[in-house]
């Protein structure tokens, strides 16, 4: 049986991530929670190699610590999927 089962301890134990930047907007109440200042979610974006926010469609602080992030559309790296996709003619 591969049921998936919510603990309700492990939310105690683990916590959950937070989301610090919505649309390229920062989540302030957040960072206060977290005890982050913006110069420090900067660095990571810059870490992750992201130089505007307002590129950044949701941006979390995760569990462990470590920055996720999902890219607007239009600056997501181009894929050998997207390239495929143009009818190139010289």
């Amino acid at each position: 049986m591969d049921n998936v089962k919510w603990n309700p301890a492990e939310f105690l134990f683990k916590g959950v991530s937070l989301p610090v930047i919505s649309n390229g907007e920062l989540i302030i109440d957040n960072l206060k929670k977290l005890r982050m200042s913006v110069d420090d979610l900067e660095k990571r974006l810059r870490i992750a190699g992201i130089s505007k926010m307002e590129d950044v469609k949701t941006g979390t602080i995760e569990v462990n610590g470590q920055y996720g992030y999902e890219l607007m559309p239009h600056a997501k790296p181009v894929t050998l999927a997207d390239l495929k996709t143009f009818n190139w003619q010289l």
